[in-house]
């Protein structure tokens, strides 16, 4: 996405809402601390709310423009050069074991999706 200068900007950071918030002064007490609110900080932050735990995610600058903000936020399992590497340096099994975890993340990636989409489609109705 190009801007009025012509260079390219990163979708992710060019959509994502400025989020100002203040300073963590006092202690704070929770069961988990995130350091990082990408995409990884935030999946973590979610999944153990909903596992009952409190959380904080502490972040040094703004909600998703440090490396998630320069990805291409592409979800696949289609690693050739990687398996190749991992074959032939690691052996037929650990590219399996690899294979295998690439394959499960994508199906909680779907499922999540799909889960959420329903979730704000009930929330719509609802209100």
């Amino acid at each position: 996405m190009p801007n009025i200068s012509g260079k390219h900007i990163s979708y992710w950071i060019d959509s994502t809402p400025t989020a100002n918030f203040p300073p963590l002064i006092n202690n704070l007490s929770v069961d988990v601390a995130i350091v990082g609110a990408g995409i990884a900080g935030i999946t973590a932050a979610t999944l153990l709310k909903h596992a009952g735990k409190t959380v904080a995610v502490i972040e040094s600058q703004q909600i998703s423009t440090g490396v998630s903000g320069h990805t291409t936020a592409k979800v696949t399992s289609l690693h050739q050069l990687i398996y190749a590497d991992l074959i032939k340096n690691h052996g037929e099994k650990k590219a399996q074991i690899y294979a295998q975890s690439n394959q499960a993340a994508l199906k909680f990636v779907a499922k999540t999706v799909t889960e959420q989409q329903m979730g704000a489609m009930r929330f719509c109705q609802i209100r």
